[in-house]
């Protein structure tokens, strides 16, 4: 019986297009030999095969299998122990009859996947680079469908900027990947999100340079990350077809790691000016072509500069001899766009001199702005970049392709005696007074703390101090999550609910609680409200509060926790996943000494977190929840 098949990604010989071709009706067909190692079985067809057969058996074990999955930490595309993955090196299947086809990653509508090579690929390089792209795309169909259902589809540039990164990874001596990553270094005018380039059919493969830097800057679990962020969205009903999936998925994520994507996006222009300054596989990699050079002034350029949002611009400007500042004035095309200007002092050496740097960003609404560098005489050169990063999201259609070249700005540059300050875009109004005498206007947990006491939820001691670094007990704790629930409670119904809970000021938020299964009381029957409560106690019961139950854990599809104290056969262990994934601990390393006291501060910062996730709507990702993060302007960190 023929099932239907859907072709992945196929590549081809040469230079390097890929094909990207229609469903097919075939079989998943069978062949005379195989042999088998633990996570792999290799078949072919002709016995003259055996020797590639056992190379690529090897290759896919001892190095694919050990780099992608147990280095780098990817999901394991096997859904069952002892499950082994297909690799077929045949001309059997029709794609890969084509003379020019390297291989090709097909899943079938039942949720079988598979891997063809072709047998007839003279460079062994080769051969392991596309054997390693592959691969990465069958475990990016395993994140997108986990259950193996059928296949769900997202931009192709998602799939092939993941699988050329990848290559970098398993094989960075080999640098084939850098001829796709220097597509778009050669023609950066288009946004990292732009799914198919017209004309330039394989620029969703230049964009691995895009997801080198984000792992470069953040690490591999970042890139895990958007693909189990993808899958949640598809869990909502989400077109993860369309390219404003991706951006919001990077946002979301790098936003985990305390960056912004505008901050990111922002040093990725700056490193792509020169790559082998910034970048670990720079060496491979060419810097981003310019579009204008000028040595004289004033300058006016009246060209349609087209671009797209995400995309950059680059224009060098060599400052004359005498004293003086050089002033770059950009006119945007369309003033439901944000533009961000950045002014890069060069030394001689070609090197970016990264604390001289001068930035601006101009909002959506501005029509115009002016940046400066002052005393400009001083560089040997300076690199003006301009990127659309902003836009006025209600004037856009995101069920279409928003991320098209058809962006456009002119701009002047001279030389002056005119200087102005670059506006502060990051400035923090910090608190001139604290409601608390012992907690600091920058502490921490400020922000939260205070949140949390105007809405009553939380109150400090009688001599005016809050005492943030106290442990908290069981009674203190119920009654906070009460409190943040906003629920009035009548004290009469409330009460002696253990025996050593009476009419308390305590009673009605420990009854409540115990009435509704947050908490329970001791063996002897008592609740010993004057208790400590441990980090794993309390998060129990915080998640349990808000309706949030260890069945959520197939909604979150988060599984991989950081911590290495914390086994994943203990009762807590559940809970924890839930709170790793929606971000409300503020343990970052690899320790969480979950037997450890909670104190009022880190008690108050996790109910904040929560809080605002609920007040957002959300637990698992809705597009909702980014309406206050598309206009992010969070550029240094």
């Amino acid at each position: 019986m023929n099932k239907r098949l859907y072709i992945l990604t196929s590549l081809l010989i040469g230079n390097g297009l890929a094909l990207n071709a229609p469903p097919v009706n075939a079989g998943v067909y069978d062949a005379n030999f195989g042999l088998e190692t633990e996570h792999f079985i290799v078949s072919y067809e002709f016995e003259a095969t055996k020797d590639l057969a056992e190379q690529t058996a090897a290759e896919l074990e001892d190095v694919i299998w050990k780099k992608e999955i147990e280095t780098l930490g990817f999901k394991s595309p096997l859904r069952y122990e002892g499950d082994k993955f297909r690799v077929y090196i045949d001309d059997n299947n029709e794609e890969i009859k084509h003379p020019r086809v390297l291989g090709i990653t097909v899943a079938t509508s039942d949720g079988e996947i598979y891997i063809a090579m072709s047998e007839n690929i003279e460079e062994w390089d080769t051969y392991a680079n596309t054997l390693t792209h592959e691969f990465f795309h069958v475990i990016q169909y395993r994140y997108l469908s986990p259950e193996g259902d059928s296949f769900k589809a997202a931009p192709s540039s998602s799939f092939e900027s993941g699988a050329i990164w990848i290559e970098s990874e398993v094989y960075p001596e080999l640098d084939e990947y850098a001829s796709y990553m220097d597509v778009f270094l050669d023609q950066p005018n288009g946004s990292i999100f732009l799914g198919e380039r017209p004309g330039l059919s394989y620029w969703e493969y230049a964009l691995g340079i895009w997801v080198e830097w984000i792992e470069e800057k953040t690490g591999p679990h970042v890139i895990d990350n958007f693909w189990r962020e993808l899958y949640a969205f598809s869990t909502q009903g989400e077109d993860i077809t369309q390219s404003f999936m991706p951006y919001l998925s990077y946002s979301r994520v790098i936003s985990w790691e305390n960056h912004s994507l505008l901050e990111l996006f922002h040093k990725f222009t700056i490193a792509n000016i020169n790559t082998d300054q910034f970048y670990e596989i720079g060496e491979n990699l060419n810097d981003a072509t310019v579009s204008g050079s000028y040595s004289s002034y004033p300058v006016n350029n009246d060209d349609s500069n087209s671009i797209s949002l995400f995309g950059s611009k680059y224009y060098k400007f060599t400052p004359k001899s005498e004293t003086g500042n050089l002033k770059f004035t950009v006119h945007s095309g369309d003033t439901n766009m944000g533009i961000l200007v950045s002014l890069v002092p060069i030394n001689e050496n070609g090197e970016v001199m990264e604390a001289q740097i001068v930035k601006q960003l101009f909002n959506v609404g501005a029509s115009e702005g002016s940046v400066f560098v002052k005393d400009a005489q001083q560089y040997e050169q300076i690199m003006a970049i301009v990127s659309p990063v902003n836009y006025k999201w209600d004037a856009l259609n995101v069920n279409e392709e928003i991320f098209y070249i058809d962006k456009t700005f002119t701009f002047e540059a001279d030389w002056t005696s005119e200087y102005s300050d670059p506006e502060v875009i990051n400035k923090i109004e910090i608190p001139s007074s604290s409601p608390y005498s012992d907690l600091s206007t920058t502490h921490k947990n400020y922000k939260a703390i205070t949140y949390l006491s105007e809405k009553e939820v939380l109150e400090g001691y009688s001599d005016g101090t809050f005492k943030p670094e106290n442990s908290i007990n069981r009674a203190e704790f119920l009654k906070i999550l009460v409190a943040s629930l906003n629920v009035d409670l009548d004290p009469e119904k409330y009460q002696d609910c253990y025996p050593d809970v009476k009419d308390e000021w305590y009673a009605k938020y420990i009854c409540y609680g115990t009435e509704n299964g947050w908490v329970e009381g001791y063996p002897d029957s008592t609740f010993q409200p004057e208790e400590t409560i441990n980090k794993v106690e309390a998060l129990k019961m915080l998640l349990e509060s808000r309706g949030i139950s260890t069945d959520d854990l197939s909604l979150l599809i988060y599984d991989r926790i950081s911590y290495t104290d914390t086994p994943n056969s203990e009762w807590y262990y559940p809970y924890l996943q839930i709170a790793y994934g929606l971000k409300i601990l503020e343990e970052n390393g690899t320790t969480f000494n979950p037997d450890g006291l909670r104190t009022r501060a880190e008690v108050s910062e996790e109910t904040f977190r929560l809080t605002s996730l609920k007040e957002a709507q959300t637990v698992t990702p809705y597009t909702s929840f980014y309406s206050t993060r598309v206009d992010e302007i969070i550029i240094d960190k």
